[in-house]
């Protein structure tokens, strides 16, 4: 091979090295761009107090939702609540039904999420009373959760931003 052999490989070689380290660059640009997601189940309100309202559930934990200040999800600390007059808090009977330790979930792993009824007045899903349920079918399907006479709450499967900081 000639002299000139080797500089026209040499030359190509290097063209692809400056080529390769290009499109590392803008592979690298594009995923710190990106915001990394997790499936993860979601207590989501969809009427009464809790509408609108998003609580992502964590694995291991369990989550008491009620009227309590004290409950990890709390009708009294929710702003359409907050936001009433007291004269509109007096009058909301519907609010007096959900009890103050209503009911739990457990996030045991995205095929077991435990339901948990607290209260006298009792916890429906899919418009069946339940005592406890284990959902097992999240990955397939949604569930409603009623409780008091107007709160209800869809259990379902999102996406949602992974709270892992990217090394």
């Amino acid at each position: 091979m000639g002299r000139l052999d080797v500089s026209i490989v040499w030359g190509y070689a290097l063209h692809k090295v400056r080529e390769r380290q290009w499109l590392k660059c803008q592979v690298t640009a594009v995923l710190e761009g990106l915001e990394t997601m997790q499936k993860v189940p979601v207590l989501e309100g969809i009427a009464g107090h809790v509408q609108g309202v998003k609580f992502p559930l964590e694995y291991g934990k369990t989550v008491v939702i009620g009227r309590s200040r004290g409950a990890d999800l709390s009708l009294q600390q929710l702003d359409s609540y907050q936001n009433m007059s007291e004269e509109e808090k007096e009058q909301d009977r519907a609010f007096r039904t959900v009890s103050g330790r209503h009911f739990e979930v457990t996030m045991y792993n995205l095929k077991a999420v435990e339901i948990v009824n607290l209260s006298p007045n009792g916890t429906y899903v899919d418009g069946k009373p339940v005592d406890r349920q284990l959902v097992d079918d999240l990955a397939t399907n949604s569930h409603e959760i009623a409780f008091g006479l107007a709160e209800r709450m869809r259990l379902s499967i999102q996406d949602v931003p992974d709270s892992q900081e990217s090394s």
